[in-house]
């Protein structure tokens, strides 16, 4: 996975745990000195983000509709290295904007600045917004909880990532709780990007 840039994490449904292992494996990069970037792309339901910036109302809704900037959104953690872009305020549109052009150009100015990014996806099944996503990562993995989705659903929701064009390369088991508390603490405050030519480097066009 040398050469892996971008990973994605999803599950089948809402509980599976992929934020709880995104978190996990954003954090263990950073620890091994890649700088970094944590995308809470859930825009339809709180997030482990959500649940830790309460103070927070700019996300990447706000970046994707042109409301906010990287500047705005984009957060320092307590862990070196580790930045986040939290999901922001509820989205109604949510496929929409993740499905726009502003995604794909994030993703690419990102790595400007960052050597790695992980996007904490939301569940396929029931919305569009994962598939919307899953063709720009590099690898995507799916996470399956104990005692979560049956098999109809996790083979519908491989199916409907494979067709999206996502990169599915490995199955995560996860017998962890997936209880907010439990994931490292990312609450920082929002001195986002050190520099301005840095944080420039992550501006979005407006058109």
């Amino acid at each position: 996975e040398s050469k892996t840039q971008t990973i994605m994490f999803t599950g089948a449904r809402t509980g599976e745990g992929s934020s709880f292992c995104a978190v996990n494996h954003a954090v263990s990069l950073a620890v091994q000195g890649h700088r970094t970037l944590l995308i809470d792309a859930d825009l339809r339901s709180p997030g482990l983000s959500r649940e830790q910036l309460r103070d927070s109302s700019m996300g990447l809704g706000d970046l994707l509709s042109g409301e906010a900037s990287a500047a705005d959104t984009c957060v320092r953690t307590p862990v070196p290295d580790l930045y986040l872009i939290p999901s922001g305020e509820l989205k109604s549109n949510a496929s929409e904007l993740l499905g726009g052009s502003r995604f794909p150009v994030l993703l690419e100015q990102a790595f400007r600045w960052f050597d790695r990014v992980v996007i904490d996806a939301p569940a396929v099944l029931g919305a569009s917004d994962a598939q919307a996503i899953a063709r720009y990562a590099d690898r995507t993995r799916m996470v399956i909880g104990e005692g979560g989705s049956k098999s109809t659903e996790l083979r519908q929701t491989a199916e409907m990532l494979r067709g999206g064009g996502a990169k599915l390369v490995s199955f995560v088991w996860n017998e962890h709780p997936t209880a907010p508390g439990d994931a490292p603490n990312l609450v920082a405050s929002r001195t986002a990007l050190p520099e301005s030519s840095e944080a420039h480097a992550l501006s979005i066009p407006q058109s």
